[in-house]
């Protein structure tokens, strides 16, 4: 993921059925640690969607401007309608800087 961009990540997560899933909690720290503060989160179904086959995660330029570090770690908590939470991993996201400034609003 690039700084100051609008990407959209795609998170692929097998052996999970999507229609068993109540919600899924995604965060983003800059270590591995409960007690590190949270730079992104997101949630399935409201704010990351699902096309058939991934999780589709949209990033606007100023959430990708919060990843101020080299990497970041996403964790995922799936939370199944009835209430079981199943192991996932925690995922290392590369972070790459740019030499753009902010950009102004074109509107």
């Amino acid at each position: 993921m690039k700084r100051g961009t609008t990407p959209t990540l795609k998170i692929n997560i097998p052996g999970i059925d999507v229609s068993d899933i109540d919600h899924i909690d995604f965060i983003f720290k800059a270590s591995v640690s409960e007690t590190a503060p949270a730079i992104i989160e997101k949630s399935y179904p409201d704010s990351v969607n699902y096309d058939g086959e991934v999780f589709l995660m949209p990033f606007s330029e100023e959430e990708t401007r919060l990843f101020n570090t080299y990497s970041a770690f996403m964790d995922t908590r799936i939370v199944t309608k009835d209430g079981k939470i199943p192991a996932s991993q925690i995922v290392k996201i590369d972070i790459r800087s740019t030499l753009f400034g902010e950009v102004e609003n074109h509107d």
